[in-house]
């Protein structure tokens, strides 16, 4: 059984359309309890129910009408059809309702209607929600509890309603061609909806039968009957031609026409239209790249089928689906533009590819397209590389491909296709972007080089040049655009290269060589970032100065900043590295294991007097720094130094075991002294990168030193893994290593002998005498405090300081 409800507006039209001449009244409720259903007169009818609706106006649609349809094959008396129908309404909350049941017989099975209102007694609507699930439950009860043959399983048993006629089984004169082609016409009509006769007609094509049209000599468009004749797959007709009135009236021009437009208006006012839409609409979501065939196959998987009709030339011209489930046939253009033939023509491809597979080739070919950003200098903008993916596609298939071995040459194509489509879309927003990029930022650093006025024009483009700008005129105005792209930059109106940088013209050319522009790397940009700033506005802790205070002095970009520019830069360098030290200092070292961690990360501690001479604080900075820019020691630090007797003497020492000053005047540092300190700086934070750094640096210096130390870590890891201990190697593991070979050479300088005498002949006295101490760590002193201290392992008692030296009592003499 079979269950539709309506629900509609006028109870006039509702009525009269139950009205019909072979229908009768099975039973009514609270219409007019004093007459019989059969006695009862429209009026009557529009009263009871009139008076329901009256108690509330508001709702939109407030008839409710159901048509309860057994199938042919379930035989049922009145009384039965009475009660199924009283128990589907009670149950769907209408049973306290005036309603009415009709039983109609005027087409091949007996079906009975339900007519009632959906506002109650109280004025208040009948709730609607969920009312077609919980009439889906009701019905499959039903069948059970009056055994009628259920409509599921009909459906998912019946065959083919009507099956292609085998065409070479007819014969002339031997097979009933009319009766054949009666069977699949009637068919047709009877159980599939069609809204034209080329609809209808491509519906009969697929069960190898055609109709034509037989037009008026007079009137060329006026259609006066119809022809039906079996035809073979290529379309050809194979039998002669039979009068639609030779079938059956219900087959013919006019009865057709009638049945178009009722078919037409229960396709309208159904959801069956936009069934089969979001159905071929979920088909071409799937697959972005579809052929044909394989549109087909998916639609045909789910019950339609579609029926394209194409020119010679093989273009696509009209589209029919057939949806075999809920049985309608529908032309692409009813079904809106999206799926019409010309639409659809242009969305087929050669091609399929799901949407699965293209966002998986999409996020490869991302990756690809990063990697040509990072490793080629020619795109350093994003712009220049969309322009240049047409003649890269080759490429990218092949490493797509490399990447993705099951997808196809083709498919593949296609996804790099669709990738450049794409990211053209994307250029206008990309250039603006860059433009806008380039606009913000280049003015702040033309200020901040403009600041330097001891710098020349030259030195001032060499600057620029670095850092990606230059200059085109272009008549009368200046173009400032990036060095690598001519598309991205703006323009300031009449002025010239001379007139921006207020310097006067002058002949001197103003090329600059590729020697003369500095080489920056991330920290000097980012450096740059932060001084083109205001002063108030400059954020120093961005930079993270500590973890690059060993190359700050040796970077391109000091000759271009001045001097109170340094001054700032090397203050906060040493204030994040100071702080960043003290706060990671453990606590419970003495006094001489704190000189000696101040010494190895590379620190120096400058005592300041008052007038009277006497140390009232403490300034602390990096070795490679000037005094001038070291910060003063907090109140703790600075009472623990006095507690401790930190000296002026002790700061000269100090400094004695790290500078070297030469006969010159130069003042070198220990190559032995700034090894020690890095390798510090690398254990600290367990860094391998920076200690094999290190290790190149020791193999440059001294090869023999630099191989004896290879052979000891090799020595050390061969033990590590024999013991059971191998893990990933770490710098914590290696630096020790490297520490003890450095420490124990016997060479300031950590030359080999033939190279180290030279070097040190060099050396002033002081010098020799820091080099001496420096020499002596490792073998006269545990620590580097030590060295500064005088105090040499095992050393004598009475060579040690009186403080610290014990009183020997003297033996009596008896």
């Amino acid at each position: 059984m079979v269950a539709r409800i309506i629900r509609g507006k006028d109870i006039m039209g509702l009525l009269n359309y139950n009205e019909k001449e072979k229908s009768s009244i099975l039973y009514a409720q609270l219409i007019n309890d004093v007459k019989s259903p059969d006695e009862l007169t429209l009026k009557d009818k529009i009263q009871a129910f009139q008076a329901y609706l009256n108690l509330n106006s508001k709702i939109s649609k407030p008839t409710f009408h159901v048509s309860l349809n057994p199938d042919p094959d379930d035989k049922l008396s009145d009384e039965q059809l009475t009660a199924i129908g009283r128990e589907y309404l009670e149950r769907m909350n209408y049973g306290q309702q005036p309603f009415i049941i009709y039983k109609h017989e005027d087409i091949e099975r007996t079906h009975i209607h339900l007519v009632s209102v959906s506002v109650g007694l109280n004025g208040k609507a009948i709730s609607t929600s969920n009312d077609r699930f919980r009439s889906e439950e009701i019905r499959k009860d039903l069948e059970v509890k009056y055994g009628l043959i259920k409509a599921g399983d009909k459906i998912k048993n019946r065959e083919n309603i009507f099956a292609p006629i085998n065409i070479s089984a007819i014969e002339y004169g031997k097979t009933d061609t009319k009766s054949a082609i009666a069977a699949v016409v009637r068919s047709a009509t009877r159980d599939y909806k069609c809204t034209s006769l080329t609809e209808f007609k491509t519906l009969l094509n697929q069960y190898n039968v055609t109709l034509e049209e037989v037009k008026d000599q007079q009137e060329p468009d006026k259609t006066l009957g119809l022809f039906y004749a079996v035809i073979n797959p290529a379309g050809e007709k194979v039998s002669t031609r039979i009068k639609a009135s030779a079938i059956d009236k219900k087959v013919g021009l006019t009865a057709l026409r009638d049945k178009f437009n009722q078919d037409e208006k229960q396709i309208r006012e159904s959801n069956v239209k936009a069934l089969l839409s979001q159905k071929i609409k979920g088909v071409l979501q799937a697959y972005p790249y579809i052929t044909q065939t394989d549109f087909k196959n998916h639609l045909n998987r789910q019950g339609i089928q579609t029926v394209c009709r194409q020119s010679k030339e093989n273009r696509l011209y009209g589209i029919t689906f057939i949806d075999t489930q809920t049985k309608i046939v529908l032309n692409g253009r009813n079904l809106g533009k999206a799926f019409s033939a010309h639409t659809l023509n242009q969305r087929f491809t050669d091609t399929t590819l799901s949407v699965q597979d293209l966002q998986k080739a999409n996020k490869h070919l991302i990756r690809i397209y990063n990697e040509h950003r990072k490793t080629d200098e020619k795109f350093y903008y994003e712009s220049g590389l969309i322009k240049a993916l047409p003649g890269l596609a080759e490429e990218f298939i092949l490493q797509l491909q490399n990447q993705l071995p099951l997808m196809q040459v083709n498919q593949a194509r296609l996804a790099v296709d669709n990738f450049i489509t794409y990211r053209h879309k994307q250029l206008p927003k990309v250039q603006e972007k860059e433009t806008g990029y380039f606009k913000a930022n280049t003015p702040a650093l033309l200020d901040f080089i403009q600041r330097n006025q001891a710098l020349t024009l030259k030195q001032k483009l060499s600057f620029l040049y670095a850092n990606n700008i230059t200059f085109s005129q272009k008549g009368e105005d200046l173009f400032i655009h990036p060095a690598k792209s001519q598309e991205v930059g703006y323009t300031v109106p009449k002025t010239t290269l001379f007139n921006l940088f207020s310097t006067p013209a002058t002949g001197e050319k103003l090329a600059v060589s590729a020697s003369e522009i500095p080489v920056l790397d991330k920290i000097d940009r980012n450096i740059i970032k932060v001084l083109s700033l205001p002063q108030e506005e400059r954020d120093y802790t961005r930079l993270k100065l500590a973890d690059k205070i060993n190359f700050l002095p040796r970077s391109p970009l000091l000759p271009y900043f001045t001097s109170s520019d340094k001054h700032l830069l090397y203050s906060h360098a040493n204030l994040n590295y100071v702080d960043g030290f003290f706060r990671n200092l453990d606590n419970g070292l003495n006094y001489n294991q704190t000189i000696s961690k101040i010494l190895e990360n590379g620190l120096l501690i400058k005592p300041e007097t008052n007038q009277q001479g006497e140390i009232i604080s403490f300034h602390i900075g990096f070795y490679k720094l000037p005094e001038t820019t070291f910060v003063k020691a907090g109140t703790k630090i600075t009472e623990y130094l006095k507690a401790n007797n930190f000296t002026y003497q002790t700061a000269a020492r100090m400094r004695k075991l790290v500078f070297r000053p030469l006969q010159t005047g130069e003042v070198k540092i220990s190559p032995k002294y700034g090894l020690i300190v890095r390798l510090h700086q690398a254990l600290q934070k367990n860094d391998l990168k920076a200690t094999n750094h290190v290790l190149s640096l020791i193999h440059k210096m001294n090869k023999p030193l630099g191989e004896q130390i290879e052979k000891r870590i090799t020595d050390f890891l061969k033990l590590k893994n024999e013991s059971g201990h191998a893990e990933k190697i770490q710098a914590k593991d290696l630096i020790p290593v490297i520490l003890k070979e450095i420490v124990g050479y016997p060479a300031d300088t950590l030359r080999e002998p033939s190279q180290n005498t030279p070097l040190t002949n060099r050396y002033s006295t002081e010098a020799m005498q820091g080099a001496k101490l420096l020499e002596g760590f490792g073998q006269l002193f545990n620590n580097l405090a030590d060295a500064v201290f005088g105090r040499e392992s095992g050393e004598n008692e009475e060579h040690k300081p009186e403080q610290n030296r014990r009183k020997k009592r003297r033996r009596p003499r008896w």
